[in-house]
């Protein structure tokens, strides 16, 4: 099994009997290419949707090989059980992250919902997205998010 660090930082799993092993960045960074949509505007503030359009400088899965990318790549390739992010992380006494207990697979469904609703309620956009008359499509999944609920 070999693991292969995909971000720009270091990556330190902890694991349960508190060793750590460290995986220095390979110096490549797949990323999500975006594409973005004019979707009005908001007391003359322009208004646009982003949408993933494919993830770029990924390499194809190879047997025995895991990917360790940023949270957005894995999302945009759901297929991918090869693909790994850093989770349930270890932060020092100033709220820095320092390494990570476990590296998890992300899949779509309730939980992507719920971040979405959070980014949302934590940005007051719902009212946004109301005056405009918008939906609001989750990135990861894709699922239509209800803004009237999250309000």
């Amino acid at each position: 099994m070999k693991l292969v660090n995909l971000t720009p930082h270091k990556v330190t799993l902890v694991k349960p009997d508190g060793s750590q092993i460290e995986i220095p960045p390979e110096g490549r960074c797949p990323r999500v290419r975006m594409e973005v949509r004019e979707a009005g505007e908001v007391l003359g503030v322009p208004v646009v949707e982003t949408v993933a359009a494919g993830v770029e400088g990924l390499p194809e899965p190879r047997p025995g090989v895991y990917y360790i990318v940023s949270r957005a790549v894995a999302a945009a390739c759901p297929g991918r059980d090869d693909l790994l992010v850093p989770d349930d992380l270890v932060r020092d006494g100033e709220g820095r992250v320092i390494g990570a207990r476990r590296l998890a697979r992300v899949r779509p469904g309730a939980s992507c919902d719920e971040e979405v609703e959070a980014l949302i309620k934590r940005f007051g956009l719902g009212e946004v997205v109301r005056a405009l008359g918008l939906t609001v499509q989750c990135p990861w999944c894709e699922a239509v998010i209800d803004v009237e609920e999250v309000v």
